[in-house]
């Protein structure tokens, strides 16, 4: 939107409106002025300037929006997100293969990708599978660059995990906090779990807040428990 500062909730909701009007004078309209959007006094949390029932769009210093964006991760007032509503995993169930992984595995074994049977979700067609041997993998998500102060927050790190039916198989999943000098200085881990054949199921980690957070690895491990050929 060109020098219009939006926060996140405003510029979704804006969005919609241009798709709205799209949708009833067709895709060759002209976008509607960026306006005021008036919000639900009663359920929006965001501070508004005096008298005022919207938020007010604009470049300018005055300008609310801008003072929303720039403290919205340190201010009480802003609502915490929902968990699992967003993912900072790239390549989460291996549609790009095993790009932004790194193999953790001893030996040959590995974590490979496989048309998934049933689907994680209604985003996903792939998964990743393991072998007879412990198969590890991992990936680091900066925090520096997700939120203001990674200190004062909570970190949740969970999987979709299932089995076979020919073939039973355990899961772990481990997540280790780096501060910025790339030690570890947390870590919390789920332990095996025997995973179901005929759903997946979710294993979760939450921690935090930890003072001096700079960085999350998150480290998935998987095996078939029997030996097979192939």
């Amino acid at each position: 939107y060109g020098t219009v500062h939006f926060c996140k909730s405003c510029h979704d909701r804006n969005s919609q409106r241009v798709q709205q009007q799209q949708q009833e004078q067709g895709s060759t309209a002209k976008p509607p002025p960026l306006d005021g959007i008036p919000c639900c006094p009663d359920t929006c949390p965001f501070p508004k300037p005096k008298d005022q029932d919207h938020h007010l769009n604009g470049p300018e210093v005055s300008c609310e929006q801008v003072y929303y964006c720039a403290v919205c991760e340190s201010s009480s007032v802003i609502p915490q997100e929902a968990p699992g509503s967003q993912n900072f995993i790239q390549n989460p169930s291996g549609q790009l293969g095993l790009q932004g992984w790194q193999s953790m595995s001893r030996g040959r074994f590995s974590w490979k990708v496989e048309t998934s049977e049933i689907p994680a979700s209604e985003h996903s067609t792939t998964n990743f599978v393991s072998s007879y041997q412990w198969c590890v993998m991992g990936q680091r998500i900066s925090l520096v660059e997700l939120v203001r102060d990674p200190s004062s927050v909570q970190i949740e790190v969970s999987a979709k995990f299932m089995g076979r039916t020919d073939c039973p198989s355990v899961f772990m999943m481990e997540a280790i906090v780096l501060n910025r000098q790339q030690q570890p200085i947390q870590r919390a881990q789920t332990g095996p779990m025997n995973a179901p054949v005929d759903f997946w199921e979710t294993a979760r980690l939450v921690v935090g807040p930890i003072p001096g957070a700079h960085e999350v690895i998150m480290v998935i491990r998987g095996k078939d428990e029997r030996f097979w050929q192939g």
